[in-house]
């Protein structure tokens, strides 16, 4: 939970350096319309948008040992009981915070779908959390 907390005041920090004059408090988790997202398709998104940062297994980037982009699945992930694999959050997440820097550069529907490939993924410590139904999980 410390390294999530510490994650969000990461983005916050660069959030505010990107935008300086605006005063209003960052919007992490605002709602968007839709509430489905298909994994195929959030997969290609995934691919072409998101692995250049997050690693192409979602593994994250540490350059040098040290921390650049934060995992999105595997073992260096937070558990499937931290609830960031909710995709309703994780998508309004996405769609208002990523890529770094250009939130709002997905459509809604893209958030959706990456947030749904992203759920499907496997975290560790999720045997006492339920799996989302249609993932097509290994």
């Amino acid at each position: 939970m410390g390294a999530f907390i510490a994650y969000m005041q990461w983005v916050t920090e660069q959030w505010l350096a990107a935008n300086p004059n605006d005063t209003s408090p960052p919007r992490g988790y605002p709602k968007i319309p839709g509430n489905r997202g298909d994994y195929q398709r959030g997969k290609a998104t995934f691919a072409e948008r998101c692995a250049v940062c997050h690693g192409a297994n979602g593994q994250g980037r540490y350059e040098g040992g040290v921390y650049y982009r934060p995992a999105l699945w595997g073992d260096a992930l937070f558990n499937t009981c931290a609830r960031m694999d909710d995709p309703g959050k994780s998508s309004a997440f996405v769609h208002a915070n990523m890529p770094l820097g250009a939130g709002g550069l997905l459509t809604a529907q893209d958030s959706w779908d990456v947030a749904t490939f992203i759920d499907c993924q496997k975290r560790p410590a999720e045997t006492s959390c339920s799996t989302p139904s249609g993932c097509p999980r290994q």
